[in-house]
């Protein structure tokens, strides 16, 4: 969440839309009853006349009230949330539900590299402690670029988390059942981040899993 803060006295200091959420943070609102999707729709109104020629300011002044008085008051629509429906988007919410009802406040992390920052509180009174990167277990990674990484996250005195999902074996791997387990898995994690709000509670079959990297020790404990 940024952009002005209602009542701040800096609102010049503080800069962009009064308020810009991601779509992570959309769909945890949604998802939780805090908030509701709808459209702004403006009912038509009819095009005033056009002022003869020759008219003065007067006329100008006449056109300008009638077309603000022709204006409509605007109604809500409800909107159909279609966040989040690829396989990234999916790990991406799991990641960010889990770390939100861990009591972290996060916001963009593509300055850094990750997906996300970490907060341990306000961030406007707390700096970043972790640079979280979402990855789908199991992917390989390249060691350049992760070492890279890693190097500009501690430079920036933060930790970098590397996330991912890690799901519940079911019935009927292997063959053409395996990629049907897969998708049904993956359905399940959104099921879980809509229906609860955070990945693996209430037995949803999906657990979110991280792991940090030291700065000189390579991979740490996982938690």
């Amino acid at each position: 969440m940024v952009g002005g803060i209602t009542g701040f006295k800096n609102q010049v200091s503080v800069g962009g839309l009064p308020l810009k959420l991601s779509p992570e943070e959309v769909t945890l609102a949604l998802a939780a009853g805090w908030a509701a999707a709808s459209a702004v729709a403006a009912a038509a109104a009819a095009a005033p006349a056009a002022a003869p020629a020759g008219q003065g300011d007067s006329s100008s002044k006449t056109d300008s009230s009638s077309v603000a008085g022709s204006i409509q008051p605007t109604t809500l629509q409800p909107v159909q949330w279609s966040f989040p429906h690829t396989q990234q988007q999916r790990l991406r919410m799991a990641v960010f539900a889990d770390l939100h009802s861990r009591g972290y406040f996060l916001t963009s992390g593509s300055k850094f590299g990750g997906d996300f920052l970490a907060y341990p509180g306000d961030p406007n009174l707390y700096h970043a402690q972790f640079v979280v990167r979402v990855l789908p277990l199991g992917q390989v990674l390249n060691p350049v670029l992760f070492k890279g990484l890693a190097r500009g996250v501690h430079a920036a005195r933060k930790h970098l988390l590397l996330a991912s999902v890690v799901y519940n074996s079911g019935d009927g791997e292997g063959g053409d059942g395996c990629e049907e387990g897969r998708q049904q898995q993956q359905q399940q994690a959104e099921l879980d981040c809509q229906a609860y709000g955070k990945a693996g509670s209430s037995g949803g079959g999906a657990n979110v899993v991280y792991v940090t990297v030291a700065k000189e020790d390579g991979f740490g404990a996982s938690k």
